[in-house]
């Protein structure tokens, strides 16, 4: 089940279905009559991912294959709001021996977007103090 989920987080199309977002708007009516409708689309794209989020917070610790993908889409994902999730998730899924969520969140602190810095420290929190303690931990919030 978590590496369906995990699939389902990686195969969201990208940067061509908001071009064609974009091109769609622009077409005669007569044309775009003819063509699918990207934003309906879209729409179900959204909910379907933010339920996979939602099963894997509510997994908890039985999700931790996902927690690489997770911090995959901490770190690199351009919408915040899938940064955001993930953080919120890796403080459900993730303990203090997960080097690799908590170095995710670590750099998620320092995250353009607010929201990802809060979940990223509520993550952390939830984790317990000694993951200050973790090997490379300090160093990485030095650069």
């Amino acid at each position: 089940m978590v590496n369906y989920l995990v699939h389902t987080m990686n195969t969201r199309e990208g940067v061509i279905d908001r071009r064609y977002a974009r091109l769609y708007l622009r077409l005669p009516d007569w044309l775009g009559s003819h063509l699918p409708d990207p934003f309906s689309e879209e729409r179900r794209r959204d909910e379907e991912l933010y339920s996979t989020y939602w099963i894997l917070g509510a997994l908890g610790t039985n999700a931790r294959p996902a927690i690489p993908t997770l911090v995959f889409h901490l770190t690199k994902d351009p919408d915040e709001k899938w940064r955001f999730y993930a953080a919120r998730d890796l403080g459900k899924i993730a303990n203090t021996n997960d080097v690799t969520a908590v170095k995710g969140l670590v750099m998620a602190t320092k995250d353009r977007d607010i929201a990802v810095q809060q979940a990223a420290d509520e993550a952390l929190t939830s984790l317990g103090p000694s993951v200050t303690k973790m090997a490379g931990v300090t160093n990485l919030t030095d650069n």
